[in-house]
């Protein structure tokens, strides 16, 4: 009989990665602190839902939604393959900035430049700066945070 993995479990597992990671990345989190992986989720996802539930919000509120899917994905890559080559985490870096260069064309009206670069610079640009900001202030951030 196959043994199935509990969320609980799971969620303990993705932890473990992340901290991994980050110390493999010499990032030191607060004391005592968890890596906070619901953080990661929380402004996405209120983002998202505040456009889900005011359809007719402002053009730059639907451009922050494309972007906040964009996030979220990358936040969901980061979180799933930690344990992957970096050039897997380029690569799903990639698609997610092709996912959200997609979502700018089809729900904002900025030309296509502009959607790529927005695209590219918040997929890449979110991975650098998110290792960054935990490197130069140690032991100030969790992770999700």
């Amino acid at each position: 009989m196959k043994k199935t993995n509990s969320i609980p479990s799971i969620i303990h597992e993705l932890n473990d990665n992340v901290e991994n990671y980050l110390i493999d990345n010499n990032i030191k989190m607060r004391n005592g602190a968890s890596p906070g992986l619901w953080l990661c989720f929380m402004l996405p996802a209120s983002v998202i839902l505040g456009t889900w539930n005011h359809p007719d919000c402002s053009y730059f509120y639907r451009t922050a939604t494309c972007l906040s899917v964009g996030l979220l994905l990358n936040s969901l890559t980061i979180i799933f393959q930690v344990n992957h080559s970096a050039k897997f985490r380029t690569a799903c870096c990639a698609v997610n900035s092709a996912t959200t260069t997609l979502l700018l064309s089809y729900f904002s009206h900025h030309n296509l430049l502009f959607n790529v670069l927005l695209g590219v610079a918040s997929s890449f640009g979110y991975n650098k700066l998110l290792l960054l900001a935990l490197q130069v202030s140690p032991c100030s951030f969790t992770f999700g945070e």
